[in-house]
């Protein structure tokens, strides 16, 4: 067995072995296909969600605005890119930055009530 395989293989079992620490999240992306005029808002006509398992690792609070860290693996969700939100517990976070990316793990920063960029 490749070293890959060994790594993505015990990955997938670290997190089936986090049970309650590993959270669902769902990302979302919005696709802006028009703009309508009336409102000068861009028309959305379409969301596209990408549901995965993250484990929620420290939340910060900087005056108005709540920073959150989360992990999971890279083979889940490999273009973050492509995301606007993340839906975590009935909270909707706005994605930041990825922290750190690699070939097996991803760590990206979300937050709620703005950015403290």
């Amino acid at each position: 067995m490749s070293y890959v395989k060994l790594i993505d293989a015990q990955l997938a079992t670290a997190y089936r072995q986090l049970k309650d620490l590993a959270e669902k999240v769902t990302f979302v992306r919005k696709q802006v296909t028009d703009f309508d005029f009336n409102t000068g808002e861009p028309a959305v006509t379409s969301e596209t969600d990408a549901n995965i398992s993250a484990v929620v690792l420290e939340e910060k609070k900087k005056s108005n605005v709540r920073k959150l860290q989360i992990l999971f693996k890279t083979v889940d969700l490999p273009s973050v890119s492509n995301f606007d939100q993340v839906i975590i517990k009935d909270e909707t976070w706005t994605v930041g930055p990825i922290v750190h990316q690699r070939r097996y793990v991803t760590l990206l920063d979300l937050y709620l009530g703005g950015s403290d960029g």
